[in-house]
């Protein structure tokens, strides 16, 4: 089954809540269809204004910020290097039970569409409902520092997008976090 409505949104895609024929609830990311076409005409709106703008000002070159734009846009836009690179984190993570990554169905998983587990979990910026459950918003926060900081200076790898949206947490047994 498929939900229609989705439950979260961002620039790039959305996502709908589905069930597998075996009954297990999963996450589909769903590309919006023509998000390529706005982003390659929205990266060239920029390269001309770009270079109007070092036209009118010598000093002031952004083409460099456009350039790396345009080459890392088509790693955002291709959801199965999404699905590697939420691997790769989840491998980094492994030994702390503090930290989950949503196991990754390959089977479903294209370029335009991801399909991973579906985690329950509070957004991370609902202080509220993190209190509601026990958990102290403090310690959370001192999570996230931890792993980000394991992740960028002992695994070397950056995760450039932790919005709330892809940040959930839970309380564990233990009535610790996890993220």
């Amino acid at each position: 089954s498929f939900e229609t409505t989705p439950i979260a949104s961002a620039s790039l895609a959305q996502v709908h809540e589905a069930r597998l024929h075996g009954g297990e609830r999963v996450a589909v990311k769903v590309q919006y269809p023509e998000i390529e076409r706005l982003v390659r005409s929205d990266l060239a709106n920029l390269r001309t204004l770009f270079r109007t703008v070092g036209l009118l000002e010598g000093d002031f070159d952004l083409m460099p910020l456009v350039d790396e734009l345009a080459a890392h846009m088509p790693l955002e836009l291709n959801f199965v290097q999404e699905a590697h690179n939420a691997e790769a984190i989840g491998r980094h993570f492994k030994d702390r039970d503090d930290v989950a990554v949503p196991r990754i169905h390959w089977e479903f998983t294209t370029r335009r569409v991801l399909v991973m587990e579906y985690v329950d979990g509070i957004k991370i910026t609902d202080l509220a409902a993190l209190r509601r459950a026990g958990l102290d918003p403090s310690r959370v926060s001192q999570l996230l520092v931890e792993a980000y900081c394991e992740q960028v200076l002992r695994h070397g790898f950056f995760h450039a997008d932790p919005h709330p949206g892809n940040l959930l947490v839970q309380r564990r047994e233990s009535g610790e976090p996890r993220l």
